[in-house]
């Protein structure tokens, strides 16, 4: 209705709740207002209190009117929050300024069918390691009527090929204490795709198989939090020889969900160092072809740890003009398995100075005749390099005052192949002092008729 007054006799309406320790909460109050300016006339109005706090509550509406015609309705009664019990008796009492009043009553039921308003769940994730897990969350749900809400979150987990391959599904159920529950759910997927991670050692050449680094065991670090620690494999390609090679060693990590990694190391080998060659005999000089020093072996260390004894080779060089005259050049190489090669020389000169040792010349000799000279004979000499030489003499006569005055030089030259020579001579001194001895013998002498006489 209309025309309410704000003064004597004055219209108020008054909308209240009484505790249990006699405090009192306006919902509506006009007093003091006038309530034609209120824009409540005609209306359904909505009125609200909070309650929490409190173990009983009496709702009150106060009507002071001066007109029997005035007049409020209350509908919808509504509690937000179970109170004690399912149903609530509420009492509505109408008093008049004269304190006329009346009342009436109504059951209030209160029963909450709707489910707390569920957050969102966190999102769907994908990690690689079930440590990767993350851990749950603390969620809050909103409820239409107040009271504690009990979250429940579980996870159910779908295993997969590994331990970190499987799905896990993590639901929060929300139920509020008049039993309506509400959930979500996050899916988190594990699923580890990384192969384990390793540094192999570094690559490198060396000489000798000898020299090959032993194999070590790698250990791989796995995302998962995993280590594996795995010996190498090895493969080799040959070479030319035993110390010329290729060798990869691999070593291959897997982990428990079946992925691999691999990582490898080449070592070279290959030889390229030459034997160390020993010192050669020295260089000498020698006076006949056959004082040449007996070739010796000689025994050289390789890097690889070979030993090669070899021989040596000679070449002679052009003879000089004789047999006892040249150079010799001795060399001894040496080779390992993969052709490296160093070598040594001596050089062995022959030159024979030295004369044949002559022989003593016969004794020299006084004659008083040429025809007492005695034949000619051959002499021998002795060579240093071997050679005998026997030679016929020379003779070369010094004339004096007659055919028996003469001295007469027997000479023998003695010439070995490379022109070295001796001589030796033998002197005749031919002298005839001796007069001519007459002899006269008995004859007859017949003379001629002319007169002479031949005897």
């Amino acid at each position: 209705s209309t025309n309410w007054e704000t003064s004597n006799p004055v219209d108020i309406i008054r909308v209240y709740v009484v505790f249990e320790d006699a405090t009192e909460l306006d919902l509506l109050n006009t007093t003091g207002f006038d309530i034609d300016a209120l824009g409540i006339e005609g209306a359904w109005m909505t009125y609200t209190g909070d309650l929490s706090g409190h173990t009983t509550a009496e709702l009150r509406v106060s009507l002071m009117s001066n007109s029997g015609a005035e007049s409020i309705y209350v509908d919808n009664i509504r509690f937000t929050e179970q109170v004690e019990t399912t149903s609530n008796t509420v009492t509505l009492t109408v008093t008049d300024i004269n304190g006329n009043s009346s009342s009436c009553t109504a059951l209030v039921t209160v029963l909450d069918t709707i489910a707390p308003l569920a957050p969102l769940a966190p999102a769907d994730t994908l990690v690689a390691c079930a440590s990767d897990v993350p851990a749950p969350v603390s969620l809050t749900a909103n409820d239409n009527c107040d009271g504690p809400i009990t979250v429940s979150p579980t996870g159910a987990m779908t295993p997969g090929s590994c331990s970190n391959n499987f799905t896990m599904v993590r639901t929060w159920t929300f139920t509020d204490i008049s039993g309506n529950s509400n959930s979500v759910s996050q899916t988190i997927t594990v699923n580890d795709s990384i192969a384990p991670t390793a540094t192999a050692p570094a690559d490198t050449t060396v000489a000798c198989a000898l020299d090959i680094p032993a194999p070590v065991s790698l250990t791989a670090t796995d995302n998962c939090g995993d280590t594996f620690t795995v010996s190498p494999t090895g493969v080799m390609t040959p070479g030319a020889c035993s110390n010329q090679f290729t060798m990869v060693r691999t070593w291959t990590f897997t982990d428990s969900c079946g992925n691999t990694s691999s990582v490898s190391q080449t070592i070279t080998v290959n030889d390229s160092i030459a034997p160390t060659a020993p010192a050669a005999p020295a260089d000498t000089t020698v006076l006949c072809a056959a004082d040449i020093p007996a070739p010796v072996s000689l025994t050289a260390v390789d890097n690889c740890g070979d030993s090669i004894t070899v021989s040596p080779t000679g070449i002679i060089l052009p003879y000089l003009g004789c047999a006892n005259q040249m150079q010799m050049v001795r060399t001894w190489t040496f080779t390992d398995s993969c052709n490296n090669t160093s070598s040594v020389s001596q050089t062995i000169t022959v030159m024979d100075t030295i004369a044949p040792s002559s022989p003593a010349a016969p004794a020299d000799k006084d004659l008083a005749c040429a025809g007492d000279i005695p034949n000619p004979v051959a002499l021998t000499a002795l060579d240093n390099c071997g050679d005998s030489i026997t030679v016929m003499p020379v003779d070369s006569i010094i004339a004096g005052a007659c055919p028996h005055d003469f001295t007469l030089i027997r000479t023998w030259v003695f010439t070995d192949s490379c022109g070295n020579s001796s001589s030796i001579a033998q002197t005749f001194n031919v002298s005839d002092t001796t007069a001519p001895v007459v002899k006269l013998n008995d004859t007859t002498l017949v003379i001629g008729a002319s007169g002479s006489v031949t005897i």
